[in-house]
Order: C-alpha cells, then sequence, then structure tokens
C-alpha cells in the first residue's frame, strides 16, 4: 500500500516575525512519520484571509492539517478562510456555543462576547470538542482535513485524540521504524562515499543528520527485520566510527568503555575550559572512572601542576604534539589514573598564526603504553571549536580504549 500523503499549513504571524519557534510542525511531522504518513510539505502562512485561502488551495496531499487561527480574536481567521475556500457559510454550532458557556462558568471567569467566534463552524464541518481549551477543532471529511489550535499542549492531546485515530482508521498505513548509527570522526560526504555501492531496497529511506558529536546514519522503514540487516552493513562499513544508537551518546558510551575496562582517567583541559571533566561528571556514576582534571589555561599552570618543561614551550609551543604529550603524562602522574588525557589548541577569535591558525588543537593521551598526541582543525566560531575539540577528545579517548 502507498503510504499516504500530508500537508500541513501553520497559521500565525508569530510564527514568521520570529516570536515563536514552530515546535507544533516538528511533533506533527514526527508523530506522522511514526505512523507510516508521509509530510510531503509544511506551509507557514500570516493571519491574512487571502494567504490562508491560498494556502488551502494549493495543497494536494491525502491529509491536510491547519494549525492555529480558530481563537476568539480578531486575527483568528483559520474558520472564516476554510469557509471561503470551500464556497461554505459560517453557522453557529449550538453545542459549542453550550460548551462555551459551560466552560466559563465551571472556571469563574468572565465571558467576553468575542469568545462566541469559536462556535462559528462552516457548513458541512464537523467541530470536535476541544477537552484541553476552548477552541474546538474542525474536521472536514470530504478533504480529509483537520484545524487544530495552535497551543501546543491542545494541539498534541487533539492530534492524538482525535486525528491519529482517524487517519489509521481511513488509511491502515503501516508505522515507519527508525534506526540511528551514530558516528564520530568523519564527515558526511565521506560517510556517503563509504556506502554509495549500497544497493538499497525501497523500503527504506537513508538520512545522513550531521551534528556538533558527528553524523548519524539514520535508517526509516516499516520492516524491522530489514532495517536490523542493513542497520549490521553500515556498522560493518562505517567500521570504528561508530560510537552508537539511539538513546547513547559520545560521553555515556566513553564511560561504559571505562568502567566495563575498570580503568580511570583523568584530564587536563586547556581551550575547551573543563567541557570533557563537564560532558563526564554529568553522568550518574561517573565517581567509578573519573577522578579529575585540571583546566590548565595558562603556560604558568602548565608548567607548575602538569610538569610541563619550559624546553617544551619556548621550542615547540603550548599548542604541540610534545606539550599535549607532556600534559597527558602531567595529569596521569599528578593523579594515579590509569589514564590521561589533555587537550590544547587556538579556540579563537584570536592567537592565530600562519603556522597554527584559529582552530588548531592537539588532543593527547597517556596510559601504561605511553604517551601520543594527534592534531585537529575544527572551524567555527570560538564555541563551536571548543565543543568540537571536546567531542573529538571523547572520540580519541573512546577509540583507545574500545
Amino acid at each position: 500500500m502507498t503510504e499516504p500523503t500530508c500537508s500541513l499549513i501553520t497559521v500565525g504571524n508569530e510564527l514568521l516575525f520570529g516570536e515563536t519557534v514552530d515546535t507544533n510542525s516538528a511533533y506533527i511531522g514526527q508523530v506522522l512519520t511514526e505512523k507510516g504518513v508521509r509530510v510531503m510539505e509544511r506551509l507557514s502562512v500570516p493571519d491574512e484571509l487571502p494567504a490562508i485561502i491560498r494556502a488551502v488551495k494549493s495543497v494536494r496531499s491525502d491529509i491536510l492539517l491547519i494549525t492555529g487561527g480558530l481563537g476568539p480574536t480578531v486575527d483568528d481567521l483559520t474558520r472564516e478562510a476554510l469557509a471561503a475556500a470551500f464556497g461554505k457559510k459560517l453557522k453557529a454550532d449550538a453545542h459549542q456555543h453550550k460548551r462555551l458557556i459551560a466552560t466559563f462558568k465551571r472556571f469563574k471567569r468572565p465571558m467576553a462576547a468575542c469568545n462566541f467566534n469559536q462556535a462559528q463552524v462552516p457548513e458541512g464541518f464537523q467541530a470536535i470538542d476541544n477537552p484541553y481549551g476552548t477552541a474546538p477543532a474542525l474536521f472536514y471529511a470530504k478533504r480529509f482535513l483537520f484545524a487544530l489550535p495552535g497551543v501546543p499542549h491542545e494541539m498534541k492531546g487533539l492530534m492524538q485524540k482525535v486525528v491519529l485515530p482517524a487517519i489509521r482508521k481511513r488509511f491502515k498505513s503501516k508505522p515507519i521504524h527508525h534506526v540511528e548509527i551514530k558516528t564520530s570522526g568523519i564527515g558526511e560526504s565521506t560517510l556517503q562515499e563509504k556506502l554509495k555501492d549500497f544497493k538499497w531496497p525501497k523500503d527504506i529511506t537513508l538520512a545522513f543528520l550531521p551534528e556538533i558529536s558527528g553524523v548519524i546514519v539514520r535508517l526509516s522503514g516499516s520492516d524491522k527485520r530489514l532495517l536490523a540487516t542493513w542497520e549490521k552493513k553500515v556498522r560493518s562499513v562505517a567500521g570504528s566510527f561508530v560510537f552508537g544508537r539511539i538513546g547513547e551518546t559520545l560521553e555515556s558510551v566513553v564511560a561504559s568503555l571505562l568502567l566495563q575496562n575498570k580503568v580511570t582517567l583523568a584530564v587536563a583541559e586547556s581551550c575547551t575550559g573543563g567541557r570533557i571533566g563537564s560532558k563526564l561528571t554529568s553522568l550518574a556514576g561517573s565517581s567509578g572512572f573519573f577522578l579529575g582534571g585540571v583546566i590548565a589555561y595558562s603556560n604558568g599552570l602548565k608548567k607548575n601542576m602538569l610538569a610541563v618543561s619550559d624546553r617544551i614551550i619556548k621550542e615547540f609551543g603550548a599548542v604541540s604534539e610534545a606539550c599535549a604529550c607532556a600534559m597527558a603524562k602531567g595529569i596521569r602522574q599528578q593523579t594515579g589514573a590509569d589514564i590521561g588525557l589533555s587537550i590544547t589548541g587556538i579556540a579563537g577569535p584570536n592567537g592565530g598564526t600562519v603556522d597554527k591558525p584559529v582552530g588548531t588543537v592537539w588532543i593527547g593521551l597517556s596510559d601504561k603504553k605511553g604517551e601520543r598526541a594527534d592534531s585537529f582543525f575544527f572551524f567555527g566560531n570560538r564555541n563551536q571549536i571548543q565543543e568540537r575539540a571536546a567531542v573529538a577528545g571523547l572520540n580519541q579517548l573512546r577509540l583507545s580504549i574500545s
């Protein structure tokens, strides 16, 4: 069976002006996709009658969902727009009229006359009681159209109580399942290149989702067994770049590895300002593997607390392989940890040179095998460079103990 399609129209000046973040569309897209409905388009329109009418007439999907514009005030125009778009008249719904009076009476609140606007319903439309607010939802069976209040908790309640059951009954769509394969240390284009020779089944949709900690490869489909088979194939090709799945973070995976291997960690951070330590100590049970850390931002502190020599600072500089190795060794010796992790770099916006531009980072490790360090280069502003460097540090640690 072909999956049903849906168009989504959100109404409100506040959405277009950037005053309100449109969380409704994200929620609706997520729950519909899970139920096997394909969202084809999303339109945001202002509180203007012609714009709403034009949007309603333009869409061609099996399902049309509209949020917003059902309130009592002069800028709530969705009811009027729907009536005009389908050549209908607005009529007062006696049940909704009585319900409004009862609602305000129950809460002992005065009721302005404009609230009765919410009881106006286009001919041929069904008004659906809204147990979460005063404005009823609207349903037009001939178009399979639902108009929902824009208030998020009201919209969500009506989606679960009314809209999703109606979609299941009408379209019998198969639920969509997702598999997320989380990677770190590899870009999305390189990852795609590794997977380019795969002959993907029609029933599986592939997506690459880049984020600060890496790239998520998401496989979507209705057949769980088929998804599991292709997840194994992706993991096999991506190899050590894979660190986790849905619900796992890089720091939680690192924590599990440290606990499983019964090894302790201490960190010496410079340019990241304690981000690695913060990420790890945000996890419950981190005292089982994390001994502590030092934010050695100045050269003086690197020398005094981590035993980085004057020679290293003068000859190689604080942002160097030698300094990163010395910092990792120093923190391991100072704390007695099994592993010392260090990070030193130039987060910007100033401080870069031709040889060491802003974004240059060295990450060092020290353990019973000795010391080693790797260089990285990160783009972005100061905050982004710091975050990417911290993520890279955690990933280097993961690779060293996997």
